[in-house]
C-alpha cells in the first residue's frame, strides 16, 4: 500500500448537478493529497456516504494533457520563400487538470489506504469557469514572449475530461528562444499559466446549511510539461 501524505484544512461541501441529481459534498471532511507524481488534489465525502464513503477530488494544478504517454503539443517553424531561417513559428497546445490514469488508480489505494476498504472515488468535482479566462505570468522572457504570441484559445475545461486549446505565433526572433526552452525546459522555469474558477459549498453539520462560494485558482508549471 503506498504511503499518502494528507493535510487537513478547512473547506467545503459541494453542490453540483451532474445526471440530475444533486451531490452534497461535506466542508469538514476536505484533505488534501500528494501523489508520487507530486500533484495534490483535494478530497471531500459526500454527504450520507458513512457505511460505504464516496469521495470526489478537486485538483490544484493545470496539466499539459497527453495522449498515449506522449504531450499532446506541437511546434512548427516556417520559412518564407527565400528564407534560410525561420521566420516564425507556431507553438499549439492541450492544456487539462484531470489525472492521468496512474494517478487515479493511485489515488484510489491511497483513499481506501485512508478511509477503509469501502472507501470508493466517484471522480472529480464539476468546476464552473470564469470569465476572466487564462492568463501567463509576464515575470520571465518566455512569459512576456508567450503571452503576446497567444491568438487562439478554447473554452476553460470544466470537467476532469475536458481540454483547452492554446495557438501561438511566434516571431522570427522568438523561434530559437522557444525551441531551446522546449529542449531544455529550464527555459520555462518560473513561467506559470493559470486559470480561474469556482465552486459552490455548503456545510453539512448543523441544523443550518450555509452556503458559499470559492474561488480556485490552477496554475501550470511550464517547466514541468515539455
Amino acid at each position: 500500500m503506498k504511503k499518502c501524505t494528507k493535510n487537513i484544512a478547512f473547506c467545503c461541501c459541494l453542490i453540483i448537478a451532474i445526471n440530475g441529481y444533486a451531490q452534497i459534498i461535506c466542508q469538514e471532511t476536505k484533505e488534501k493529497i500528494t501523489l508520487n507524481s507530486g500533484n495534490s488534489v483535494y478530497v471531500y465525502q459526500e454527504k450520507n456516504t458513512t457505511d460505504s464513503p464516496t469521495y470526489f477530488y478537486v485538483p490544484t494544478q493545470l496539466n499539459l494533457s497527453e495522449r498515449k504517454g506522449q504531450p499532446e503539443y506541437s511546434f512548427l517553424e516556417y520559412k518564407n520563400l527565400g528564407s534560410v531561417t525561420p521566420d516564425g513559428a507556431i507553438l499549439h497546445m492541450l492544456i487539462t487538470w484531470g489525472l492521468n490514469n496512474k494517478e487515479l488508480s493511485e489515488l484510489r489505494q491511497c483513499i481506501k489506504h485512508l478511509y477503509g476498504d469501502s472507501a470508493t472515488l466517484s471522480g472529480a468535482l464539476y468546476l464552473n469557469n470564469k470569465a476572466s479566462g487564462i492568463t501567463i505570468n509576464t515575470n520571465t522572457k518566455i512569459g512576456q514572449i508567450l503571452n503576446s504570441a497567444l491568438k487562439s484559445k478554447g473554452v476553460p475545461p470544466t470537467l476532469s475530461s475536458g481540454k483547452m486549446a492554446l495557438s501561438f505565433r511566434l516571431k522570427k526572433e522568438e523561434v530559437n528562444l522557444i525551441r531551446e526552452a522546449i529542449k531544455n525546459k529550464s527555459g520555462f522555469s518560473k513561467t506559470l499559466l493559470k486559470i480561474n474558477y469556482s465552486y459552490n459549498t455548503n456545510t453539512c453539520k448543523g441544523s443550518i446549511s450555509l452556503a458559499k462560494k470559492n474561488e480556485l485558482s490552477l496554475e501550470g508549471h511550464l517547466q514541468n510539461w515539455f
